[in-house]
């Protein structure tokens, strides 16, 4: 990897333009490598955007160097068989938006990786409500209704095995009694929280949806 500085400016603990850099270009280079799998260590995305790479985490830039043929990216959080498939990434909560279609593409890829990669034929999946109490019928937002809903009765007509979208305050609570493949979550810290709170040290981050399986431990980076 050729880097324009001396490795002693890389400091461990450290967010720099330097350390952003060198963790660019080592991830960089292992999707030049075109190997099976990639294990990345958590990056600091600070650093990364101090050396100029404005990408939100490396599941960004996994996508942008290994996905083709429309290709996406997803973020899959793995804990034993508590599993979290989140809708949306590394963004603001009030950029947070969501479509039909994209919810309808995202589980059918979540359905494709389970049975193709974890030979799980007919997995069960379950669907967060978007708002508190999944909207209480249109009172507390409509996301459920004009977006949610009817994805899943497309995704029902495909043969996908998914719940109405469900209040996620309780959804996760009997998580180990639930015989549910997944858990789909509609934004970061509502699929996160759940999982990590049960499982932080255990929890592991994979993207999915590309030729190659990437993992990483769920943890962030961690400095301490």
């Amino acid at each position: 990897i050729e880097i324009p500085y001396e490795k002693n400016d890389i400091l461990p603990g450290k967010v720099t333009a330097e350390a952003g850099e060198f963790s660019f270009q080592a991830l960089k280079k292992a999707c030049e490598l075109k190997g099976r799998a990639i294990v990345t260590a958590p990056v600091a995305k600070n650093a990364l955007h101090l050396a100029g790479h404005n990408f939100n985490g490396q599941t960004e830039i996994l996508q942008k160097y290994l996905a083709h043929d429309g290709q996406l990216a997803e973020m899959l959080f793995v804990a034993g068989n508590f599993r979290v498939l989140l809708l949306t990434r590394h963004c603001a909560l009030k950029d947070v938006k969501l479509t039909k279609d994209m919810v309808i593409e995202k589980v059918t890829n979540l359905r494709e990786f389970f049975v193709e990669k974890l030979g799980i034929k007919e997995p069960k999946f379950a669907l967060c409500g978007f708002n508190p109490h999944s909207g209480e019928d249109g009172i507390l937002g409509t996301e459920e209704i004009e977006i949610l809903r009817p994805a899943v009765e497309i995704l029902r007509g495909r043969g996908i095995d998914i719940t109405d979208p469900l209040p996620a305050d309780t959804l996760f609570v009997n998580y180990f009694k639930d015989s549910y493949d997944c858990y789909i979550a509609n934004y970061h810290d509502q699929g996160l929280i759940p999982i990590k709170t049960v499982a932080g040290s255990k929890t592991v981050n994979m993207t999915i949806g590309l030729d190659v399986i990437r993992t990483s431990p769920g943890h962030g980076t961690a400095f301490d």
